[in-house]
């Protein structure tokens, strides 16, 4: 059985601000539940980082 995985990624609280005029920051989570390769788990995690 396939173990899950979760990618977590959070916006910095002053880039939010900046950029947003928002204290409430993105959070990017992504739950891997089996059936992807490494190639595609790390495309996702590159994506979830571009957004912090």
């Amino acid at each position: 059985m396939a173990t899950n995985e979760t990618c977590r990624a959070i916006a910095d609280v002053t880039r939010a601000k900046m950029l947003s005029a928002t204290e409430s920051p993105v959070l990017v989570k992504v739950e891997f539940l089996g059936g992807l390769s490494e190639t595609q788990k790390a495309a996702f995690k590159g994506v979830a980082d571009r957004w912090v």
